[in-house]
């Protein structure tokens, strides 16, 4: 199937980079060890954890999202919002922790699947 991508894309002139390309597995048998995949004049390496549209996956039998990275920048936006706005009113606070810090908090939530815990 690589090779037919491959082919394909150099008759169009179209050149794949395999350090930009990686394998990751989900499923029962994710820990299996796979063979070396070759692709685009390179190896593929394998990566346990993966970003993609800025939502960072997890290695596991079933699709696990990591959410640390989007606590980590939503607290980072919070305290840039508290530092530089000790002597603002309060609502122009509320606007900026709406402008800035609620889309942090609310990208992607529509793909993860948050429990209780989360």
């Amino acid at each position: 199937m690589l090779e037919i991508c491959q082919s394909q894309g150099e008759k169009r002139e179209f050149r794949f980079n395999p350090n930009k390309s990686c394998l990751f597995t989900i499923g029962k048998d994710y820990k299996e060890l796979l063979a070396n995949m070759h692709f685009g004049g390179g190896d593929i390496t394998r990566v346990d954890t993966m970003k993609y549209l800025g939502i960072h996956f997890i290695l596991s039998k079933r699709v696990k999202i990591d959410n640390c990275p989007f606590l980590r920048k939503f607290n980072a936006s919070v305290n840039a919002v508290m530092a530089h706005s000790k002597f603002v009113n309060e609502d122009v606070k509320l606007r900026l922790f709406e402008s800035f810090a609620l889309p942090l908090l609310t990208y992607g939530l529509n793909v993860l699947f948050l429990s209780a815990l989360n």
